[in-house]
């Protein structure tokens, strides 16, 4: 395989087809840059009316986009929607959560917000995100943030974190 702005891999190796039978060839095409995409898949057969080679091109133009990750500053995964339990804590007393946002995508990843992550649905708590991460955050970037969390009065307290972003499979 030769390829223009992506890398290909494959897991095939050499098959043999009977007549009237058919194979799978599965293509792993990685994209290197934004713009045109080619890749020529050559495939040596035993075929004389194919000179033994069967040549097929592939082409397209590839975007690269963001993909926003969310995690504690520890490395545990905060998936879309998940819930973060901060445990029995002092009312009055000020909690601070350390998050790590990554772009894990080939595009930048912009926020719509100003500041980028704001608390919200807040019940029984006051929230505030202090050093909020910097918007853009560029291919492979990530940067650090902190919510402060302080409950008011005894018993549960909760409050939302929603970061939007142009991520085109999260978005918020």
């Amino acid at each position: 395989c030769a390829a223009n702005n992506a890398t290909v891999a494959t897991s095939s190796t050499a098959i043999v087809i009977t007549p009237g039978g058919n194979d799978t060839l599965d293509l792993q095409l990685l994209v290197t840059a934004p713009g045109s995409v080619e890749v020529d898949v050559s495939l040596p057969n035993n075929d004389p009316r194919l000179g033994g080679f069967y040549d097929v091109r592939l082409r397209g133009i590839a975007a690269l986009f963001p993909d926003i990750d969310l995690s504690l500053a520890d490395g545990t995964m905060l998936p879309n929607g998940s819930t973060q339990s901060l445990g029995q804590v002092e009312a009055g007393s000020l909690v601070n959560v350390d998050y790590v946002l990554q772009n894990l995508g080939g595009g930048p990843l912009n926020f719509t917000l100003t500041p980028a992550a704001q608390p919200r649905n807040q019940i029984n708590v006051s929230a505030e995100v202090l050093r909020a991460p910097p918007s853009p955050l560029e291919a492979l970037e990530s940067a650090t943030f902190r919510m402060a969390l302080t409950p008011i009065e005894a018993g549960p307290f909760s409050e939302e974190l929603v970061i939007q972003s142009d991520d085109p499979e999260e978005g918020a």
